[in-house]
């Protein structure tokens, strides 16, 4: 627990900073105090330090489970207090992340499982439900493009759509439509 406190300070400190120098944020408005999911498209490595820089408070990460098995990664995972999901640890996963939100605390979800990937998890949805928090939507617009090749000139825009709850996780045809909403907010394309 006190790794987790060092990294919400060092976030804290550090989060106006990068704002003012490399970031330009808009939907600030539609974050809540209370817990919510933010789910974003996962473009790059740079999505969740951007995010982390962005929001308001440090969020908490959902990471692969066989990452903690990395002897390096698993350390600063670890470090952020990332909740492992997938494999072995999808319902302890799901459990742990209910009950960070229903704590108040931010949980960033990537809900394609990895970069660029074409799949769609609905976990997100589903802890959203369970703690009755909003689902929220983010847009990082080319994160990698912006970093390297004009640094210090253009800022990487950051945008917060309005929060979302979904629907009963029983209602599988609201759910859909729920589903190809968010998709398209975050500009995700599936096969």
């Amino acid at each position: 627990m006190s790794n987790l406190r060092s990294y919400y300070r060092l976030t804290k400190t550090l989060s106006p900073f990068f704002k003012a120098l490399f970031l330009k944020v808009e939907g600030m408005r539609n974050l809540r105090r209370e817990g919510m999911v933010i789910i974003a498209k996962h473009q790059s490595f740079l999505d969740a330090p951007i995010l982390a820089c962005a929001l308001p408070r440090p969020p908490r990460f959902t990471s692969a489970e066989y990452l903690f098995s990395h002897p390096i990664y698993s350390l600063g995972l670890k470090w952020v207090g990332s909740i492992p999901v997938g494999g072995n640890s999808s319902t302890s996963g799901l459990i742990k992340i209910v009950k960070a939100l229903k704590n108040g605390e931010i949980v960033l979800i990537f809900p394609q499982g990895g970069i660029n990937r074409k799949r769609f998890y609905r976990g997100a949805f589903f802890a959203a439900e369970k703690a009755k928090v909003p689902v929220i939507p983010v847009v990082i617009e080319k994160p990698e493009e912006n970093c390297s090749k004009r640094i210090g000139i253009s800022k990487i825009k950051v945008k917060f759509c309005q929060p979302l709850y979904p629907p009963s996780l029983k209602d599988k045809e609201l759910m859909k439509i729920f589903e190809k909403e968010v998709i398209q907010k975050l500009k995700i394309e599936m096969e």
